[in-house]
C-alpha cells in the first residue's frame, strides 16, 4: 500500500475549511453579478429568435484553476458562433469576447478598427488556431494595436475572429460598457 504523504502547504490547504467557504461564497457572488449583467443585456436588445437563452456555467479546471462564464447572446452550432462570452478566470482576470464564425465571420479589418474606438478597454484579438482557448498569452491574444491586415487575413483563415477586453479581478464593473457593447455588435451581426 502506497504512504500518503502531504507537502505543508498541502496538508495546511486540505485541513482549512475557510478556504472553500470562502470559494463558494465568492463564486455565488459571481454568479449573482453574471445573472445582473445577463438580465440588462437580454432586456436592452431585440435578440433573434435563434439566439439562446443566457447561460452561466462553470468549472474546476480551465488550465488547472476554477472559471466560471456567461454566454450571451448566443448562438453555437455545427458551422455557426455568434457569442458574447464573459469570463470569471480564477487568480487571473475577468474578461469579455465577442467570438464570431461561420456565417457571422466579419471579414473586415477596417470595421473592427471602427468598433474599436467604441471600447473603453485595451481590446485584444486572437491570433490562435484554436477557438477554444480564452487566456491571454502572447499565442492566444496580442493588442489589437499590434494587428496588421496580414494577422488580420490569416486569422480569417482558422474560420474565426474573437475581440476581447479583459479586467483585474477587483474591477469586474470596468468590464460591463466594453460586455454590453460587444453584446449590441453580437445583435448588429446576428441581424444582417
Amino acid at each position: 500500500m502506497a504512504n500518503l504523504e502531504f507537502t505543508p502547504n498541502e496538508f495546511c490547504t486540505i485541513n482549512d475549511s475557510a478556504f472553500l467557504e470562502n470559494k463558494a461564497t465568492a463564486l455565488s457572488k459571481i454568479e449573482h453579478a453574471f445573472g445582473a449583467l445577463y438580465a440588462v443585456m437580454h432586456a436592452n436588445n431585440d435578440m433573434p429568435v435563434k439566439s439562446n437563452n443566457g447561460k452561466i456555467s462553470k468549472g474546476e479546471n480551465y488550465i488547472g484553476l476554477p472559471y466560471m462564464v456567461l454566454d450571451y447572446p448566443r448562438i453555437y452550432d455545427k458551422q455557426n458562433i455568434c457569442a458574447v462570452r464573459t469570463m470569471f478566470y480564477w487568480a487571473n482576470f475577468f474578461s469579455c469576447t465577442l467570438h464570431v464564425g461561420g456565417s457571422y465571420l466579419i471579414a473586415d479589418f477596417v470595421k473592427i478598427n471602427a468598433w474599436k474606438n467604441e471600447i473603453k478597454l485595451p481590446l485584444y484579438f486572437c491570433v490562435n488556431n484554436n477557438q477554444w482557448q480564452h487566456h491571454f498569452k502572447v499565442d492566444n491574444y496580442l493588442p489589437w494595436q499590434n494587428i496588421t491586415n496580414q494577422i488580420f487575413e490569416k486569422q480569417l483563415q482558422n474560420g474565426f475572429i474573437k475581440l476581447a477586453v479583459k479586467a483585474p479581478l477587483n474591477q469586474f464593473e470596468i468590464l460591463i460598457p466594453d460586455a454590453l457593447k460587444f453584446n449590441t455588435l453580437a445583435t448588429i451581426i446576428m441581424n444582417q
